[in-house]
């Protein structure tokens, strides 16, 4: 029961920093995120030292090293259709089909010259 009193007589910080006054004040201060809305008002989030907000593109610019640029490509990597060896492939497929297309048709157009 001793230290609870304690606890409840001591002081609390000063005032002139721990106050919610001093806190929404200095709030009031900072620098607002300049982003345009939905509503075309700005966004009145705080301004990380970019000028956005965490929502408008304050976090992250990317990856700036070549590791990190391949790592992040690897990891945004899902299936693997839009990859670049599929479109080779598919390109190559599609070649060929023009290809014999092209022969189906040369075929056809002296087939009745044999008989």
């Amino acid at each position: 029961m001793g230290d609870a009193e304690k606890i409840c007589n001591e002081p609390h910080a000063p005032e002139s920093h721990s106050s919610a006054s001093w806190r929404i004040k200095n709030l009031a201060n900072c620098p607002k995120c300049s982003a345009q809305t939905r509503n075309r008002t700005s966004c009145r989030n705080l301004a990380m030292k970019n000028g956005r907000c965490r929502m408008h593109g304050g976090k992250s610019a990317g990856p700036k090293t070549k590791e990190g640029l391949e790592r992040s490509q690897k990891a945004r990597l899902k299936h693997g259709r839009y990859s670049k060896e599929v479109k080779d492939v598919l390109r190559k497929i599609r070649e060929v089909g023009v290809a014999l297309k092209s022969i189906r048709n040369h075929e056809a157009k002296y087939a009745h010259k044999k008989d």
